[in-house]
């Protein structure tokens, strides 16, 4: 994705918006699978692609409100 978006002439860095992909305290609860994959993705973007990759962002949990002005 990230040498296809440069293949196009796409300057921006490449952005990844997760949902509980990684937890910080016991009371986060268990990781979600399928985001924990794209978040092992991303860094696998940032160290072949760093000069295209933004960055990861994780969402606490499905806060609508939270996530609208990121998408």
């Amino acid at each position: 994705l990230a040498q296809a978006l440069g293949d196009a002439g796409i300057e921006a860095p490449l952005w990844a918006l997760t949902r509980r992909a990684v937890t910080v305290t016991d009371q986060d609860g268990e990781p979600d699978p399928a985001q924990t994959a794209v978040w092992g993705l991303g860094r696998v973007i940032g160290l072949e692609h760093p000069t295209r990759w933004g960055g990861s962002i994780d969402l606490p949990g499905p806060d609508e409100e939270l996530a609208a002005p990121l998408t």
